[in-house]
């Protein structure tokens, strides 16, 4: 991708160990940014980063202390992609499941939360940054029996939308991407542990396909760099068509 200006660029990478987390810490990496991926599996981290910190978002003391590792070792965050989510609401029910309400609130609004608060500090004092947060589609649409996980992606739209509204006087721009049905590993094995929901999740989709990482990575460095200084504030679906109907 032409155009992006990532060279000397440092950022960080929540989820940046598998899936589409992975594939933006590679492709970041190779326009040159110094990523810092940040995961619960801190040994699964790409080659590409540049350091990789064991980090559970949903402590916030874990995120100060990846947040001071980083400021020690760069004294800079450029960028923060907002990644890391759970979505373990399984088994559909008629009646909504409490149980993994909270634990999917606190990782999936309040790490990005937590995150998006240390990274602001330290962007104000170097003239700037940009923030993408990940969604879904189920954070422009319902998704039925997955109420904890659309709840916490509908919120982090308006989290997205507060910070680009009070941040853009300080030069941080805050966005968020939504992707639809992706082709990573995780996904890979659900589908082969039930073959029907291939061919429906490309059937609810108008190009009839999944997206592959890469693909999705392609709007998350668009964001991340300079190319897009003047997008703030956008919700951008990467959903081959899904939530244009």
């Amino acid at each position: 991708m032409s155009g992006l200006d990532m060279k000397g660029k440092v950022g960080i990478v929540t989820g940046g160990s598998q899936g589409i987390g992975r594939a933006w810490v590679e492709a970041l990496a190779e326009q040159g940014a110094q990523v810092v991926g940040v995961d619960l599996a801190k040994e699964s981290a790409p080659e590409a980063a540049e350091l990789a910190l064991k980090v559970n978002v949903a402590d916030s003391a874990s995120i100060d202390a990846a947040f001071k590792q980083v400021t020690e070792k760069f004294g800079r965050v450029n960028f923060l992609i907002n990644n890391a989510g759970i979505d373990i609401e399984t088994e559909p029910s008629d009646e909504w499941l409490s149980a993994p309400f909270g634990k999917t609130l606190d990782v999936n609004l309040a790490g990005a939360f937590h995150c998006m608060r240390k990274a602001v500090a330290l962007m104000r004092k170097n003239g700037g940054g940009s923030i993408v947060n990940i969604g879904s589609v189920a954070a422009i649409v319902g998704t039925p029996t997955r109420p904890a996980y659309a709840a916490s992606k509908h919120a982090l739209v308006g989290l997205t939308r507060t910070a680009a509204i009070q941040f853009g006087p300080d030069n941080i721009r805050s966005n968020i991407v939504c992707p639809g049905g992706t082709r990573t590993p995780l996904m890979e094995q659900v589908m082969n542990d039930n073959p029907m929901l291939r061919d429906h999740i490309a059937a609810s989709c108008p190009l009839r396909r999944l997206a592959e990482p890469s693909e999705i990575a392609q709007a998350v460095l668009w964001l991340a760099s300079g190319s897009s200084s003047y997008v703030n504030g956008a919700v951008i679906p990467v959903d081959g068509g899904y939530t244009a109907a």
